[in-house]
């Protein structure tokens, strides 16, 4: 689960297609994962330092109702914006 006390955990909309190799600068492979696709989250370098949350692993975020989702780790990107962490999921999953 994110600790609101530690940095990082923002959630970011990434684009339609968050796969394409152009949309987010991988690090590594992605891992597949049979199941729930709209469980599949991509994590910045820092959330991997900061929380664990390399490709293949779950991950618990708190969702605006005080509720919390498990979800999977799909792929890491390198991100030199946000040293505090963030999290990329396709905008339409995020809504539902």
């Amino acid at each position: 689960m994110l600790d609101p006390r530690r940095p990082g955990g923002r959630a970011d909309r990434a684009p339609h297609r968050p796969t394409r190799r152009r949309a987010l600068p991988l690090v590594g492979e992605l891992v597949a994962r049979a199941g729930r696709r709209d469980r599949r989250v991509y994590v910045s370098e820092a959330m991997v330092e900061l929380y664990g949350a390399r490709a293949g692993t779950t991950l618990t975020l708190p969702l605006p109702d005080g509720s919390a989702r498990d979800v999977f780790v799909r792929g890491v990107w390198r991100d030199y914006a946000r040293q505090h962490g963030a999290i990329a999921i396709d905008a339409r999953r995020l809504a539902r």
